[in-house]
């Protein structure tokens, strides 16, 4: 995550601070905002692949998923995994 304030505040988005993320961060957001806090199956990034992540590094996403699964307990951990088996990671 980097502050990016500077760079949206010249394209008009305001004078708010703004942090931005890569995709793999943003990716793993919304993975633990879905299965750890809302106990939800992270059900908007089924299909992964569609959101044209063609560039993306797929070594390092399932090393980051890695250590994501190994902070998780037990229950959160079966959906993530429910999650990473339908997306073939």
């Amino acid at each position: 995550i980097w502050d990016c304030s500077e760079w949206l505040r010249k394209k008009g988005f305001g004078n708010n601070n703004y942090l931005c993320a890569t995709p793999i961060r943003a990716i793993l957001d919304i993975l633990h905002h879905r299965i750890v806090v809302k106990k939800q199956y992270p059900s908007p990034l089924d299909n992964l692949w569609d959101f044209m992540l063609d560039d993306i590094d797929e070594t390092e996403l399932k090393s980051k998923l890695n250590e994501l699964e190994k902070a998780l307990e037990p229950i959160d951990k079966k959906v993530l995994e429910k999650w990473r088996y339908k997306n073939g990671i």
